[in-house]
């Protein structure tokens, strides 16, 4: 057996360094970068293998600012693109 390391969220800063934000849940898995809060934002937006469901973490200055749910599709749908805004 092998240890699985925690996910950890990080936001690149400079093209060259990031910042810690937080730990996630090993079924939690990126999805995309989108301006959800706001126009131009870079929001994390991760997805739930298991269920399906859609997170958004709102980020500003190196600290999580906000999150909430986008809801869930079956765990057929695949996302078909690497940006969500358009």
């Amino acid at each position: 057996m092998r240890r699985v390391p925690t996910p950890k969220v990080t936001e690149k800063i400079d093209n060259c360094r990031a910042a810690f934000l937080g730990t996630i849940g090993l079924d939690w898995q990126f999805a995309g970068i989108a301006p959800i809060h706001a126009p131009g934002a870079s929001d994390l937006v991760l997805r739930n293998v298991n269920t399906g469901a859609f997170e958004v973490y709102d980020i500003a200055n190196n600290q999580l600012t906000g999150a909430a749910s986008l809801g869930q599709v079956g765990l057929d749908w695949q996302r078909s693109a690497d940006r969500l805004d358009g």
